[in-house]
């Protein structure tokens, strides 16, 4: 910790982060074993700008810049690649619309304040062409009662506690059917009317041909898929005593490890068979960029801006 109590440090067997704070006490660097975010306020301009960059990759590091408004609702996106996105609220802070390039998704509330329509499309000239139309119907206690969406709805059938007793569908010519039916154990545990399913002590213990076996700590520790004529698959899962996975058996023959930061982010999982490598890399609570490598080489990079 630093001379303001702030953690600074945090080392595990498999990790090292480092932070690094601005004069308001907001993380503005953190590293994560060979892995650096910054982030850059300007109070200002209402800005952050966050850039994740990787040691000794080639490539260059992925910069986004968020830009909000006086109330804090998020109005401009500038992602990595040059796109923009931009939202737009209504009086209440709901977003009300957002675009970016030729896309535009507009999005309406009733007078309680749920969504009741999302149209996304084209934006030319100005007007949305929508070529998706979603619409949310609701009942008198606020719960979902039936979705439209183009020319095709469902509907839900609820009983005195909100809970689902089943789903009609129709339209585009078809008649209205019953698609799924449920029903409740008194526990209020779901009991599939049309599939085999068995619950104990709140876990579920067999859903149709897979079968589930826990630990005394409630942990998953084995799954069994046995259908007629084919050999068993069966997955065993190992944890540690802070309830992270560990270790993944397939049925394939594959063995998966999984890591950990100090924080309890998962960083990484690796299998030996395969040379696969796969890398985490997090903003706070969320994944920012994952990373797939195999036999040492990057095959595929995703990332995410929230």
């Amino acid at each position: 910790y630093d001379a303001a109590g702030r953690l600074t440090e945090v080392t595990s067997a498999t990790s090292h982060v480092q932070l690094e704070y601005d004069l308001r006490d907001r993380v503005v660097r953190e590293w994560l074993n060979g892995t650096l975010l910054t982030r850059q306020f300007d109070d200002t301009a209402r800005t952050v700008t966050r850039t994740l960059a990787w040691e000794d990759a080639s490539d260059d590091a992925l910069t986004s810049t968020f830009s909000y408004s006086a109330a804090g609702e998020l109005q401009q996106v500038h992602l990595p690649d040059g796109a923009e996105l931009t939202l737009v609220h209504d009086a209440a802070g709901r977003e009300a619309s957002r675009s970016g390039g030729a896309f535009a998704q507009h999005r309406e509330y009733d007078v309680m304040g749920w969504l009741t329509r999302e149209m996304s499309g084209q934006q030319q000239d100005g007007r949305l062409h929508a070529t998706q139309t979603r619409e949310y119907l609701y009942d008198g206690a606020g719960n979902l009662a039936g979705v439209r969406h183009n020319r095709e709805t469902r509907g839900y059938r609820l009983d005195a506690t909100g809970r689902v007793l089943s789903v009609l569908s129709g339209g585009a010519g078809r008649a209205v059917d019953t698609d799924e039916a449920y029903r409740y154990t008194r526990n209020g545990m779901p009991q599939e009317t049309s599939r085999l399913t068995e619950w104990q002590a709140g876990r579920l213990t067999q859903h149709d041909d897979t079968h589930y076996q826990y630990d005394k700590a409630g942990r998953l520790i084995r799954k069994q898929v046995v259908q007629p004529g084919y050999r068993p698959q069966v997955w065993h899962y190992r944890w540690d005593s802070r309830n992270q996975l560990r270790v993944v058996d397939t049925p394939t023959g594959e063995r998966w490890f999984y890591r950990y930061d100090p924080f309890g982010r998962r960083t990484g999982k690796r299998c030996e068979q395969t040379q696969d490598d796969i890398r985490y890399l997090w903003d706070g609570d969320q994944i920012a960029e994952v990373r797939h490598y195999r036999n040492g080489e990057r095959i595929a990079r995703r990332h995410w801006v929230h």
